[in-house]
């Protein structure tokens, strides 16, 4: 579901994941108040438009999450990138 925060949740993951329009450094894990704590740099291979990007990165989470975790760079969100006044463009 895509959200107000223009962000899609991917579930029937281990952890809460969201992701939000971008073309990388896009992806969060989130606590139980929906605050960022780790962040996921992955992308599809290609150049894709930025939807059909998130939403690959949403149906990668929620099929193979351990295979994402295992190529995903690691950052620490500052937050930023995060909030819900984010253009999508």
């Amino acid at each position: 579901m895509f959200t107000a925060l223009a962000a899609l949740f991917a579930t029937g993951c281990a952890s809460t994941l969201e992701t939000y329009a971008g073309a990388g450094m896009n992806v969060c894990e989130v606590d139980e108040k929906g605050r960022p704590i780790l962040g996921l740099c992955f992308v599809p291979v290609g150049e894709l438009p930025i939807g059909d990007v998130v939403l690959s990165q949403k149906i990668a989470l929620e099929n193979c999450e351990s295979g994402v975790l295992a190529v995903a760079r690691r950052f620490v969100p500052n937050g930023f990138p995060f909030r819900p006044s984010r253009l999508l463009g």
